[in-house]
């Protein structure tokens, strides 16, 4: 009894496991979620990460040591070689480490093992504290004298650069691993953290400031793990629901639920929970927001997603609905083109809502082009797309096959009808291409249930996959170029007012400087005749560079008696005042002012005013603007804040400005010609050609602008179509797969066909992938090669105009810095690239990008590698790879020379804009690359599908034609003319069929034979075993006359009575075999039965030590049998229930009936002792019978009823512990 109940208890508690492990899955991966969200959310910098840093920080220190004993070692301290052979040898450390060192003998750098800092020679000071601040960056410093040598060893900790951009990051050495929000400092603050050294002395303090560390990992992670516990919600809900046998307590649970995630959703939004998720793209709404309801784009997608479930159940439940009033079938009706109609009306809206109130690239002819975010648009476009199929699936599957051709054309009708009234009352956004993709789906989902049972087939798959991206793509290309069209005219109409954010970075503290300037300051003191030099100075000095692109207006006014009326300060301070007031916009940044004075130039203005003696004054007018058409090189993003950067979605455009019919700048792809014809009026006009669709803003009669825009080819639409076609197929094959898993509860099985389909397929991904990694590999290393050829040649060009200038001296003197870094910008204008020149020392001598070496983001000296190749190794020219920050570049180096061949100097050209044009050359390749494979893929994917039907097509007819053999039946045979193997297989299949028919046939006479032998048998013998008493008992009868016994009247009596009732069992055994063969006969009715079985455990609930268990439905259930016969099977199969018990044992028995896919499934069990194995398989076999009394005929009969009422019965049984019976019987429909 123990074993029982024990076994009893492991059963109950798998049986809870099986049925809440998605819910308990569910809760912990969103306990999981909540516990990393929380971590990432308090992750700061603690006395443990403290601790962490400290042995990092040690073992460098150790490593800094170690190494620099190694360096002092060399024995010639003043060998350039050892140096460079000692960093070769550790080039792997010092790169991995970050390490530098710097050899100095008498206050002059011997050799530098690295030039991406100023090496401070004049301050060593700096360098022999433990932790020093150089350039940008913090250093564990360690030093040792050597007689007159000093050897100086820096290791990267920290970068703090003065902005950030794509290539240069504030971080701390990977060693360390924590964000750059924890600061640094040498002395100690107020909650700080001391870092000790291998002394135990402190050397530096370490705090976070305020903000959120980075950890991508553990966002992601935990916005996963919500996912997965959200999705096993749903999951659970789904099997919990089809659970439950009642419908209309399925309905309302169903109905709760929606309600509280509803509820759920809107506290959500409201509270911004999980906050994780808000910190990404996906819930950011600079990139997407329609409302306050949808805030972003993923809650756009978090509510389609939840939709579409619900839509989803109400398709899967929809089928036990019987519409079979006219009324019923009335609401379905207008329920589906209510439903349906309000999808469409909801993609339409969407679709608009996605083009006009985001900034998410969804033209994907450049894929590259395109984020994450795109393909998050196309997947709720292709959810909501599939929302609307389920709805059509839910209302054809229910009436397809009744829908008669007045009720189908009723239903076109209306459909469309409510269709168009929509969009002609303004009430929806839909157009004509949803009107005509509306009345497709209606017209092939009606064509293709009205002939028949529907099968999803891949090929109506396609179909409708074809059809959808087209909708979709025609519809969001005409709302996109309508975007264009307005973002165009909302882009000219600011260009109107242009700014330059690089000029006003630059112009940044260039007002102090002139402010501070002696030379300023003595011109100004006597300014009269010398406003040209002044003006001159000031272009040279502050204005070069990239503030070269404007022309420099300088105006100088006083109070001084040799000024001219029109430069007294009160008459210059009235007109530039004016002039303010008028244009000026005040630039805090840089204080300068932003004159917006609308004639199509970039204008900056300033002043400064100088004190004289006598209380006099004079004031210096600065106005800048910028010069026509300039071709000069473009400012390196190297030098740009990310604060800097212009929207990239405006990059598609390209503008022109044109004041008095000429052109006067332009930027972008488009060449605009010099002049243009204004033939119109209008404020905005547009104008197509050279491909591209032009928008013109007249801003007065003698301004305009044009920006432009590329029109898509037809290619870029087919490419365009091709992504989206193979993005919607891919989800489509994994939601089938997914949906095969779940519903065949085992490992998919792929078909023959699918085979064929996925084969192709991977056959061809796989080969244009390999082609296209080849070609891209290849294209790079020739692109490569063509840029070192290209810098090279610059280089040669560089060196002999410059080396034609200084043919004749033998040191070029430092009073030619600023006009050689004059002639260096001018070069660079010419060549398109940067140039330094270093002396022959290695020290910086001029640039024309100076801005490089002031921002520190590199030291001023010449690469080590490139100088011991040139200086030491005589190279007349070296070409090396080289980085700052991440940025890395080809870098070109060239000697300078005289006549005499002395050397001059180093000209170095460091290509900065390398790999952005490395980068773009690459991409466009890439992109033409993806761009036909993608439509080749798209093409062998319709072919695989059709081609792959086509091919099995043979075999799926063998298939079905194998499906309908049945034994006893005439088979059909298959007609196949062509002589190939699957000819061959069809020739084996219908020899067979022939075998078959003959087997049959054989095998039913002997079946009869045999069958008439057992039945002889049987009966045989159940007639001889009361035959045998019958004639002893009349032996001894007839013995007791004979022989005259005095009792042979009473025997008489006693051997008549057995007589009776040896021949009342052949009467049983009899009716037994009569009754077995009228089976056949009886008087089907409509059954309720649930009373049936009422009546029946009625009968017998009164037997002692059985208790009786009822679980019948309060609906009624209703089958088609014969009344006596099913009273007669559950009567029988009750009786083999209690009989199964053993005697005076206390038992149960359970009787159940449910409601299981149009089925009464009625299950009876009892705890008795069960069936053994050897049993089991002869229990609905005619005469055989277990027991000690009976005719071995009542499963027999049980089974005949069951299978003449349409039903099938089987059992399962445990020994020791019980068995079931199951009935299994169709319900039919109660009229109403």
């Amino acid at each position: 009894m123990v074993h029982k109940e024990r076994k009893l208890s492991a059963l109950l508690v798998n049986n809870y496991i099986e049925r809440y492990k998605y819910l308990l899955l569910a809760l912990l991966f969103l306990l999981l979620a909540m516990l990393i969200e929380t971590n990432f959310f308090n992750h700061r910098f603690s006395k443990h990460h403290a601790k962490a840093f400290e042995q990092i920080l040690k073992a460098k220190q150790l490593n800094a040591k170690q190494f620099l004993d190694e360096i002092c070692s060399i024995q010639n301290q003043t060998d350039y070689n050892a140096y460079r052979s000692l960093y070769r040898k550790n080039s792997r450390l010092l790169v991995n480490q970050e390490m530098s060192f710097y050899v100095i003998k008498n206050n002059t750098l011997l050799y530098w093992s690295d030039n991406s800092i100023n090496f401070p020679i004049d301050s060593l000071e700096k360098v022999k504290s433990k932790i020093c601040y150089l350039d940008n960056a913090w250093y564990l410093s360690e030093y040792k004298t050597l007689d007159s040598v000093e050897v100086y060893l820096l290791t990267f900790i920290k970068s703090e650069y003065p902005y950030e951009n794509e290539y240069i990051t504030n971080r701390f050495h990977s060693d360390f691993n924590i964000t750059p929000l924890v600061s640094v400092y040498i002395e100690e603050q107020p909650e700080t953290f001391a870092i000790n050294d291998t002394s135990n002395t402190p050397i530096l303090w370490l705090t976070q400031n305020t903000g959120r560390p980075e950890n991508v990992i553990q966002r992601y992670l935990s916005i996963f793990l919500y996912f997965i516990g959200i999705l096993f919600v749903l999951i659970f809900m789904n099997t919990f629901l089809r659970k439950i046998r009642k419908r209309y307590v399925r309905d309302i649970i169903n109905m709760l639920f929606f309600g509280v995630v509803v509820a759920i959703r809107a506290w959500m939004i409201h509270a911004k929970v999980p906050y994780v998720c808000y910190t990404t793209h996906l819930f950011n709404p600079s990139y997407y927001a329609s409302s306050q309801l949808i805030p972003s784009l993923g809650d756009l997608l978090i509510h389609v997603m939840l939709v579409f479930y619900f839509l989803y159940q109400i398709q899967t439940r929809i089928r036990d609905f019987k519409f079979n009033s006219k009324y019923k079938t009335i609401l379905l009706y207008a329920g589906f083109i209510v439903l349906s109609n309000l999808i469409l009306l909801i993609i339409t809206s969407l679709a608009q809502s996605l083009v006009y109130n985001s900034n998410i690239h969804l033209e994907l002819f450049n894929l590259l082009d395109s984020g994450l975010l795109s393909f998050v648009v196309y997947l709720i476009l292709g959810i909501c797309l599939y929302s609307f199929f389920l709805v059509c699936i839910a209302f054809f599957s229910t009436v397809g096959v009744k829908l008669h051709t007045r009720n189908s054309i009723l239903l076109f009708s209306s459909g469309l009808l409510v269709h168009m009234l929509t969009y002609f009352t303004g009430l929806s956004t839909q157009s004509v291409w949803s009107f005509v993709f509306y009345a497709i789906c209606l017209g092939l989902f009606y064509y293709l249930y009205r002939h028949g049972e529907f099968v999803f087939s891949i090929g109506f798959k396609a179909l409708l996959l074809l059809l959808s991206v087209l909708f979709i793509q025609l519809y969001l290309n005409y709302h996109i170029q309508l975007k264009h069209a307005a973002v165009k005219r909302l882009y000219a109409v600011s260009l109107t007012n242009e700014q330059d954010p690089v000029a006003e970075m630059l112009l940044k503290g260039v007002k102090q400087q002139m402010r501070k300037d002696s030379l300023v300051k003595g011109i100004m003191q006597n300014p009269v005749g010398n406003e040209d030099k002044l003006n001159s100075y000031l272009q040279k000095k502050y204005f070069s560079g990239f503030l070269n692109r404007y022309n420099l207006e300088s105006t100088i006014c006083g109070t001084l008696d040799n000024f001219s009326n029109a430069n007294k300060l009160s008459n210059c301070d009235n007109y530039f005042n004016a002039l303010l007031k008028s244009y000026g916009v005040f630039l805090p940044y840089s204080e300068y002012y932003f004159l917006n004075n609308v004639n199509g130039t970039i204008s900056y203005f300033d002043s400064l005013c100088f004190a004289l003696p006598g209380g006099k004054q004079t004031k210096l007018f600065i106005e800048l603007n910028s010069k026509r058409i300039t071709q000069e090189l473009g400012y390196p993003k190297l030098l740009l804040s990310n604060d800097l950067k212009q929207n990239k979605h405006l990059l598609k455009y390209s503008y022109a400005k044109y004041r008095d019919n000429k052109l006067l700048s332009q930027k972008g792809d488009f060449p605009y010609s010099l002049t243009i014809q204004s033939s119109t009026v209008d404020e905005y006009s547009e104008r197509e050609y050279y491909r591209y669709r032009h928008t013109i803003y007249t801003v007065n009669k003698d301004m305009q602008i044009v920006v432009s825009h590329k029109i898509p080819t037809f290619f870029n639409q087919l490419v365009w179509f091709s992504y989206i076609f193979i993005y919607f197929f891919i989800l489509i094959t994994i939601y089938d797969y997914v949906s095969e898993r779940k519903y065949k509860g085992k490992k998919y099985q792929y078909t023959f066909t699918e085979k064929i389909r996925f084969s192709l397929f991977a056959v061809l991904f796989v080969s244009l992938v390999l082609t296209g990694v080849s070609l891209v590999l290849i294209n790079t290393r020739q692109q490569t090669k063509a840029q070192e050829k290209n810098v090279r040649e610059k280089l040669q060009s560089i060196l002999v105009e410059l080396s034609n200038q200084y043919d004749e001296i033998e040191e070029i003197p430092k009073s030619e810095r600023e006009k050689l870094e004059s002639q260096l910008i001018y070069f660079s204008n010419v060549f398109f690239t940067d140039i330094n020149i270093y002396t022959p020392q290695g020290d910086l001598f001029a640039s024309s990008r100076p801005e490089v070496f002031a921002y520190k983001l590199v030291g001023k000296k010449m690469n080590p590698k490139a100088f011991y190749r040139m200086q030491i190794g005589d190279l007349p020219e070296f070409v090396s790879e080289e980085h700052i920050g991440a940025l890395d570049f080809t870098s070109a180096y060239g000697v300078l020379t005289n006549s005499k061949n002395t050397v001059l100097g180093f000209v170095n050209l460091p290509y900065f804009t390398k790999q952005d044009e490395l980068t773009q050359q690459i991409t466009s390749l890439i992109v033409a690359i993806l761009n036909i494979y993608v439509i080749l893929l798209m093409l062998a994917t319709i072919f695989a599908v059709f081609i792959s039907n086509k091919i099995t097509y043979p075999l799926t007819i063998l298939r079905d034609k194998m499906k309908l053999v049945k034994v006893g039946t005439k088979n059909e045979k298959i007609q196949w003319s062509a002589p190939d193997e699957i000819g061959d297989l069809i020739a084996n299949y219908n020899s067979m069929i022939d075998q078959l028919d003959i087997s049959v046939r054989k095998l039913a006479e002997s079946e009869r034979e045999g069958a008439w032998r057992e039945m002889a048998k049987q009966i045989a013998h159940e007639i001889k075993n009361p035959l045998t008493p019958i004639k002893l008992n009349l032996q001894l009868l007839n013995k007791s006359w004979d022989v005259g016994d005095e009792n042979f009247e009473k025997r008489l009596k006693t051997i008549s009575k057995s007589i009776i009732e040896q021949i009342d069992a052949l009467a049983e055994t009899a009716n037994s075999f009569s009754n077995f063969a009228k089976l056949t006969e009886g008087a089907p009715e409509k059954i309720v039965i649930n009373e049936l079985l009422k009546s029946c455990i009625t009968l017998f609930e009164q037997e002692q030590y059985i208790k009786f268990v009822s679980n019948l439905p309060l609906q009624p259930i209703v089958i088609f049998a014969d009344r006596d016969k099913m009273l007669r099977l559950f009567n029988n199969i009750i009786k083999n229930a209690i009989q199964a018990i053993p005697f005076q044992t206390e038992g149960t028995i359970t009787v159940s009936l449910e409601l299981h896919n149009s089925m009464a499934l009625v299950s009876i069990r009892d705890t008795g002792a069960g069936i053994p194995t050897e049993v089991a398989n002869k229990m609905f076999e005619p005469y055989f019978t277990t027991k000690s009394t009976g005719s071995g005929f009542g499963l027999a009969i049980s089974k005949k009823i069951i299978e003449m009422a349409g039903g099938r019965i089987w059992f399962e049984t445990e020994l020791h512990v019980g068995t079931v019976f199951y009935i299994e019987l169709p319900v039919v429909e109660e009229k109403e």
